[in-house]
């Protein structure tokens, strides 16, 4: 399978990869698959990322795997523009 292979300052963070078709699997209509390989909150001035495309048999596993549906990313969605109309029409 083609994966990310992922370096920070020389360090290898992980292999990044979804399988075949580029999904973890088939999720049903109206949902939403999220991954995370790694968290880089931490990034510093001077930090150097290096990702490579490889070809292994086998990914690390996903540090984090979130699933959301339809209608829960048009609540956020619906929420971020709601307080972004108060900010700029004057609302809030």
């Amino acid at each position: 399978m083609i994966c990310f292979e992922v370096h920070r300052n020389g360090a290898r963070l992980c292999l990044a990869g979804l399988g075949e078709g580029g999904g973890l699997h088939e999720p049903e209509p109206g949902v939403q698959d999220f991954v995370d390989w790694v968290k880089l909150r931490d990034l510093a001035v001077g930090d150097e990322i290096t990702i490579r495309i490889v070809e292994a048999d086998e990914a690390d596993p996903p540090a984090d795997t979130r699933r959301t549906t339809d209608e829960e990313v048009e609540a956020a969605e619906r929420k971020y523009y709601e307080r972004v109309k108060a900010k700029f029409e004057g609302g809030g």
